[in-house]
């Protein structure tokens, strides 16, 4: 047998040198383009304490890898510490690997030993045989309570199950400011105290870049497994004093008044769906250019394709206008009942608006967005955008004028040209200019997935001319769209 593996020997010893042939066993080699994996693991924490899904509590490097990545709505545990990191770490049910209650007690019975069972591998075990070199930092606890002294066993700590070194704790909690520390195979004591500044959390990560930073330094082409289990935001909750102040303002009006407004914020991500896909179907209904019902449908499931890449659960999308219209009354009328300081949806608002105007060049023409959305989501709606300022009267008797000059052309040129609408025409225009100039520009901040805009480029790419209208209608919305100008440029 070989040093460091099971292998028989394959080589030959002879009485002499001459007489021997030496054999090294081959190391496991990665696949090709294996990645690096970094799991970051929190207790106690849901959607609603992310910022990436509407929380006020500041995440920003989860943000900013969740823009980066994909955000998902659905997500089950155990409910338990142990349990899930259990089958987290084997890709098993709880009970069937021996963890099936929390890992502090061995209870004697076969799914409730406190430890990960030997025939279930762990995922580092596993990485093991494909390469991987496997780092834990932080919380461990699956291993039994009787099993987690200094003279072990030490089968079930974290070097027992297929990772390479170990720096955390192994029971379910510790002192954020004087833990119970472990490094590989032996407890020490912390490096810093309360009083010169030490806090567990910037420890954890720190050893977490040593870890990744030697290993870089040291086998670059050697793929590694990095799993960061922080001890926050699970008891006792000691987050920095700094961090607990800046959130004094928040938390002024109370603790509960958030919980009962913020449902995960996933109503809020909800409702936003609910402006860009209802409201402009109802829109078109109000000009007189609905679609038939099986387009309203595909234009809703569009939409609800972008929601769940964007990380919105299923129950927050609707598939026919009725129940969109239910939905977007009720949330309506629920959030006119909360009281919320200051209320988020004025300053959206008037975002989304300032955007729209940028496109706008003239001057009385800037207030037709307001007026626009004033018509076709109605008062309520409005005052709650907190779109019911003042306008100048110029722009409101243009707008008025503007919108009954396009119905008295749509109503003559009915005559002429069967299915002819200046509304479509003016509606395709500006939405060719929304998809193209709005969701590929103003977007990109949010870095959506290639493969999203990719979809909206190939819109764009295949758009087509208008089949309803004449010659000079698709003349005039390729000159206004810019299509004209690309397609003689790419000829």
């Amino acid at each position: 047998m070989s040093a460091g593996s099971t292998a028989p020997f394959r080589g030959t010893v002879g009485k002499t040198v001459a007489e021997s042939k030496p054999w090294w066993p081959e190391a496991p080699r990665p696949p090709e383009g294996a990645p690096n994996i970094l799991v970051v693991l929190f207790d106690d924490v849901g959607f609603s304490d992310f910022g990436c899904y509407g929380s006020t509590i500041k995440t920003p490097t989860i943000d900013r890898l969740a823009a980066e990545g994909l955000r998902y709505s659905g997500f089950h545990t155990t409910a338990m510490c142990s349990t899930t990191r259990a089958a987290l770490l084997t890709g098993r049910n709880h009970h069937s690997v021996g963890v099936g209650c929390l890992a502090n007690f061995d209870s004697g019975y076969p799914g409730y030993r406190g430890k990960i069972a030997r025939e279930a591998g762990t995922l580092a075990e596993m990485l093991r045989h494909h390469g991987y070199r496997n780092y834990m930092v932080g919380k461990w606890h699956v291993t039994p309570l009787t099993e987690s002294g200094a003279t072990g066993p030490f089968d079930g700590w974290p070097l027992g199950r297929g990772f390479d070194r170990f720096y955390g704790f192994l029971d379910a909690e510790t002192d954020q400011y004087a833990p119970e520390l472990v490094s590989d195979n032996t407890h020490i004591d912390p490096p810093g105290t309360y009083a010169d500044g030490y806090h567990l959390t910037e420890d954890l990560i720190d050893q977490s870049i040593r870890f990744i930073g030697d290993h870089v330094a040291d086998r670059p082409d050697v793929p590694w497994l990095t799993w960061v289990a922080l001890g926050a935001c699970h008891a006792p909750h000691q987050a920095p004093a700094d961090i607990i102040m800046s959130y004094d303002a928040e938390f002024a009006h109370g603790w509960d008044v958030d919980r009962v407004g913020l449902p995960c914020n996933q109503e809020e991500l909800g409702y936003t769906l609910l402006t860009f896909n209802y409201v402009f179907l109802q829109g078109l209904r109000r000009l007189g250019l609905g679609l038939g019902q099986d387009d309203e449908g595909a234009y809703l499931h569009t939409w609800n394709v972008l929601g769940y890449v964007l990380g919105i659960e299923r129950a927050q999308m609707t598939d026919t206008v009725d129940d969109a219209a239910r939905r977007f009354a009720d949330v309506q009328a629920r959030a006119r009942g909360q009281a919320r300081n200051p209320d988020p949806r004025p300053p959206l608002a008037a975002a989304l608006v300032a955007t729209m105007q940028r496109y706008i060049p003239p001057r009385p023409l800037k207030a037709f967005p307001v007026l626009l959305t004033r018509h076709l989501i109605g008062k309520d709606a409005s005052r709650d955008l907190g779109l019911d300022g003042h306008v100048s009267l110029p722009s409101r008797v243009l707008f008025v004028l503007g919108f009954s000059l396009v119905r008295v052309i749509d109503a003559v040129g009915r005559l002429v040209f069967r299915g002819f609408s200046i509304s479509r025409l003016v509606t395709r225009i500006l939405g060719y200019n929304l998809t193209a100039k709005l969701l590929m520009d103003e977007t990109r901040p949010l870095k959506l997935p290639d493969s999203l805009l990719n979809q909206v480029g190939v819109a764009l790419h295949r758009w087509q001319n208008d089949a309803k209208a004449p010659r000079w209608a698709n003349a005039l919305e390729r000159r206004y769209t810019g299509r004209a100008t690309r397609a003689a440029r790419q000829g």
